[in-house]
């Protein structure tokens, strides 16, 4: 961050892409969160000399503050999926305590254990079938148990139907919808009235960019994600007086480990170069780029910082400016 001329003992304040992230607490506004803590260093100059125009160093401090997430609870919903897997880390990163929900046990474990040994982390795992009510309730109030009141819901769940418009298969739609949209509706009406009768709250659905656009070959799937906004929407008019806000990401192509297996699959299959076909995929994005999930969740972060307050029933796109 900085390097001092000990013969003219004279002090540079270098830019932050010539040093390692780690090194850096502060450049300009920009805060290094280290798990629930921000790192600032302070620097006390005296004026600058009328020989070389530089500053002298004349001492430093350095404190550690607690960020404003720290201590909350999180419950994430479809928390042993990649992108539930990515909410939380984000939020585990700046000291919240993350219950992971899913209706298997396996998967979760996976998750939590990654997370417990990648940020260490204060995470626990609960199990319901979102479709039905009695065992979310249960989820919930294990969770609670577990680590107190719910501040955040996150709801990352994933059950994508492709396929032509007639060659669908109604039985499939209906799972997928009594899934993600029946399945959302239950888990709101398990967890937002004591957020209510708290006075406030954050709930964030992490949904995929069908929820904002149509695509050939993902009818079911804009059907049921459109809904889910729709929904996002509605609830967050109903609970605005409340003090409880409610938004919606709706995220671009991720450059994750799925994606990364997907890609090995079309190499496997084409033989083509594996860079070829990661810019065929990056192609549709202007920035011509993968979305990195931690870009997801540096957005997660900020809508579900106490200090958001007013925005709410919006759809943030971390896309790259794809459906601007």
């Amino acid at each position: 961050f900085w390097a001092c001329n000990q013969k003219h003992q004279q002090l540079w304040l270098l830019p932050c892409s010539d040093i390692s992230p780690a090194l850096h607490p502060v450049v300009g506004n920009k805060a290094l969160y280290m798990n629930s803590w921000r790192a600032r260093l302070i620097l006390v100059f005296t004026r600058p000399t009328k020989m070389s125009g530089f500053c002298k160093l004349q001492g430093f401090c350095f404190s550690l503050m607690p960020h404003a997430l720290d201590g909350q609870h999180a419950l994430i919903a479809g928390g042993s999926g990649e992108m539930g897997f990515y909410s939380a880390r984000a939020l585990v990163d700046v000291g919240c305590r993350v219950s992971l929900l899913a209706r298997g046990s396996e998967g979760l474990t996976t998750a939590a254990t990654r997370l417990i040994n990648e940020v260490d982390g204060d995470v626990q795992t609960v199990t319901a079938d979102l479709t039905h009510p009695a065992t979310i309730r249960r989820a919930v109030d294990h969770a609670i148990d577990g680590f107190g009141k719910l501040d955040i819901v996150v709801y990352a769940l994933r059950d994508d139907v492709y396929g032509a418009y007639d060659q669908l298969d109604p039985a499939r739609v209906q799972m997928s919808m009594n899934n993600l949209l029946i399945g959302a509706g239950n888990l709101m009406a398990a967890t937002l009235p004591a957020m209510q009768a708290a006075g406030h709250g954050h709930v964030v659905f992490v949904l995929g960019q069908d929820a904002m656009r149509g695509r050939p070959l993902s009818t079911a799937n804009c059907m049921i994600l459109h809904g889910l906004v729709g929904m996002m929407r509605a609830l967050a008019r109903e609970v605005a007086e409340s003090g409880v806000v409610v938004n919606a990401i709706s995220a671009g192509l991720l450059d994750t480990d799925r994606l990364a297996v997907e890609i090995d699959q079309i190499v496997a299959h084409t033989r083509r170069d594996r860079s070829a076909v990661r810019a065929d995929l990056a192609a549709g994005n202007p920035q011509r780029r993968l979305i990195a999930p931690t870009e997801v969740g540096e957005v997660l972060q900020w809508l579900t910082d106490p200090g958001n307050r007013a925005v709410t029933g919006q759809v943030i796109s971390v896309d790259g400016g794809e459906l601007s």
